[in-house]
């Protein structure tokens, strides 16, 4: 009688394992290991405000006490004794030319390899203090301050700020991202606005206020616009936009940056975490996991396809991502 039991009870669980759903191959999450990098390493501050990575894998950290270079070996700090126009460094961005463009409470500087050079208002800069810098396809560098935007192609300045309805939304420019077509897309503190190339506005105010202002912003491959604000991530996709907080899985509403990383999944920066999205869910990481600080004030990957995450008094974090499986 208990060998007949034994038989049957095996066939049952035979039968059951047979019958499992097939397992699904989309990779979950990265399998990751960490890599931290304080002021005892090089850095010159622990509060890092922003990342750039250039075109030979060189990371640039805009920091509280100047910018740092460093080549995966060796941190090089730059401050102002070596031109900067002051120590604090709000945001950073590398153009076409491998020139790196900084900006500060007083003023956007550039590096071009040997020297810093410094642009103020009294060169036509709309206004001195400045929240963001990017690129766009002609290498034209665009600014983002308090008191509207500014194009500058190298010789001349060309400002934006609201007038009417043909401008921006509001003057607080927090943000800017460029998409493939050349469109460029302003951040605001009251909405967002955005500029073809045909010189025609277009202006987008979520009915939430929170969500209304914008920290934070990114162009996907697939020309999705990504936009963090105070009160999660808002993603439009030509059409319709679709809003993601707390209750989709962000780890924290208040999203500081955004990036993507070599599998398209997309990362967010917050105040209390970051959090991955591979297009069904969220995944976060904080200190819990191994993050140096869980204020995260910026978020890039470099060519190799680690993350590297600024914090805001715990210095670097590296995520180096083993497997995707």
């Amino acid at each position: 009688m208990t060998t007949r039991l034994i038989t049957i009870l095996f066939i049952v669980i035979s039968l059951m394992s047979c019958n499992k759903p097939p397992v699904d191959d989309k990779p979950s999450g990265p399998q990751y290991t960490w890599l931290q990098f304080k002021t005892k390493d090089g850095l010159p501050a622990n509060m890092i405000n922003d990342i750039a990575v250039d075109q030979n894998n060189i990371k640039w950290f805009a920091t509280e006490f100047g910018v740092s270079r460093f080549d995966d070996l060796n941190f090089t700090n730059f401050s102002q004794a070596h031109g900067l126009i002051d120590h604090k460094i709000n945001c950073i961005a590398v153009d076409q030319n491998n020139e790196i463009w900084c900006g500060t409470d007083f003023g956007l500087s550039r590096y071009n390899g040997n020297q810093w050079i410094t642009y103020t208002q009294e060169n036509g800069l709309v206004d001195n203090h400045i929240y963001d810098v990017a690129v766009d396809g002609l290498n034209n560098i665009w600014i983002g301050t308090a008191n509207g935007a500014s194009k500058f192609n190298r010789i001349d300045f060309v400002n934006y700020q609201k007038e009417g309805d043909q401008s921006l939304v509001n003057n607080k420019v927090r943000t800017i991202s460029i998409s493939s077509d050349n469109t460029i897309w302003f951040g605001t503190e009251f909405g967002i606005s955005s500029i073809n190339s045909h010189n025609q506005w277009f202006t987008y105010i979520n009915p939430d206020n929170s969500q209304a202002y914008n920290l934070s912003s990114f162009i996907s491959p697939d020309n999705r616009v990504w936009f963090g604000t105070l009160n999660g991530v808002s993603r439009y996709n030509g059409s319709t936009w679709h809003n993601f907080s707390l209750v989709q899985g962000l780890v924290w509403p208040v999203v500081q940056d955004i990036a993507i990383d070599n599998v398209d999944y997309m990362w967010f920066a917050t105040r209390r975490g970051i959090s991955w999205y591979n297009g069904d869910e969220f995944t976060s990481l904080t200190t819990t996991d191994g993050l140096s600080d869980n204020w995260v004030n910026a978020i890039a990957t470099d060519q190799s396809g680690a993350i590297w995450i600024a914090t805001n008094s715990g210095g670097l974090s590296k995520l180096i991502v083993l497997s995707y499986e």
